[in-house]
């Protein structure tokens, strides 16, 4: 995928399709567009489940055709996604923690790796876990609130982001300026991130942001 490069859309009858499943739902806007909205209260964090219902939910708008984009979005009006939830990796099962981890690389995978023109609406925190769904996608479009933030935070709790989340942030913003963000555990408000180009666009209100989107 190309980042900060708009691909012309089809355009479609319009036509509206809901589907729910646990953690996420999936819903056709029309003339093309996917919405997939993140809902695991009260911060979207990321655990198995919700993992693999993401990838699930990418895999079934694609195998219907319609689609020419995907907006990932929040059900929250304050918060992304939190990132992982800790307690995967709190004396875990190791069966299940390869499981857990495999299916957060699954993730970076079904979005990136996406025929669909991918478009992250950040009305929220993004850190961590939320960061990387962000720069999965194509593009994003983030909420101007200086109380947003957005980053790989992981040293901040004892953790080092995985090598291959550390080389997206470095393709995403730069090798250096990725080296000492990820050391540093660095959070971005929205306009801070739009210069580094961690974002594409700041919007000034949630109604700008899914107009943008």
């Amino acid at each position: 995928p190309l980042q900060g490069e708009m691909r012309s859309l089809l355009r479609l009858p319009t036509y509206r399709y809901a589907a729910v499943r646990h953690f996420v739902t999936t819903t056709f806007e029309g003339q093309g567009v996917a919405v997939l909205r993140l809902d695991r209260p009260p911060v979207n964090s990321l655990n198995l489940e919700m993992s693999l219902a993401i990838v699930d939910a990418v895999k079934e708008i694609e195998s219907l055709g319609e689609a020419r984009s995907l907006v990932l979005c929040s059900s929250s009006k304050t918060i992304f996604s939190a990132g992982l939830d800790i307690k995967e990796m709190h004396q875990p099962d190791p069966e299940k923690l390869a499981q857990f981890w495999s299916s957060i690389q699954q993730i970076f995978l079904s979005l990136y790796g996406s025929r669909l023109w991918t478009v992250s609406s950040l009305q929220g925190h993004a850190p961590a876990g939320g960061c990387l769904l962000a720069m999965s996608t194509d593009y994003r479009v983030m909420e101007n609130n200086l109380n947003f933030k957005i980053g790989l935070s992981e040293t901040k709790l004892g953790i080092a982001a995985p090598y291959w989340l550390a080389q997206l942030m470095a393709s995403t913003i730069g090798q250096r300026r990725a080296e000492l963000a990820t050391q540093d555990g660095t959070l971005f408000s929205p306009f801070e991130a739009l210069e580094i180009g961690l974002v594409d666009e700041v919007a000034d209100s949630r109604e700008a942001v899914e107009a943008r989107c």
